[in-house]
């Protein structure tokens, strides 16, 4: 939800480090989604189906950076600026209503405080290379 209410902010901003500014937290949220959408497909998928939905997302993150400035164009195009943040705040909410709805939660509790985790992690000798 920060994304979209950065991307709705933006809309009112009326100088230009005002829209730097939160522009910058827009983006720095819409790394979150990445972030969360790689841990969800881990926890809610097997190998198989894991292999399947990485390949499916790495699609999407291929074919984004090639259509959103053509969408961009398209709208302001037609309208002002402000419209294309009009659209990244609906679509943002309406992305967040549909998983709110529909995504089962994947968090399981660890008694493991924080550090010790990171001590685990950090002991682990099997490394990707």
């Amino acid at each position: 939800m920060g994304f979209a209410f950065f991307s709705f902010l933006i809309i009112f901003s009326s100088t230009t480090y005002e829209l730097w500014i939160y522009r910058f937290l827009e983006a720095f949220f819409g790394g979150f989604i990445v972030v969360n959408a790689s841990a969800v497909v881990r926890d809610l998928f097997n190998a198989k189906e894991f292999a399947k939905v990485f390949a499916l997302i790495g699609s999407v993150r291929s074919l984004a950076p090639l259509l959103a400035p053509a969408i961009g164009a398209f709208i302001i195009h037609f309208y002002s600026w402000h419209t294309v943040f009009v659209f990244l705040t609906i679509y943002a909410v309406t992305v967040a209503l549909w998983v709110y709805r529909d995504l089962t939660e994947t968090f399981t509790y660890n008694k493991i405080n924080p550090i010790e985790s990171y001590k685990i992690v950090l002991r682990n000798k099997k490394r990707c290379k």
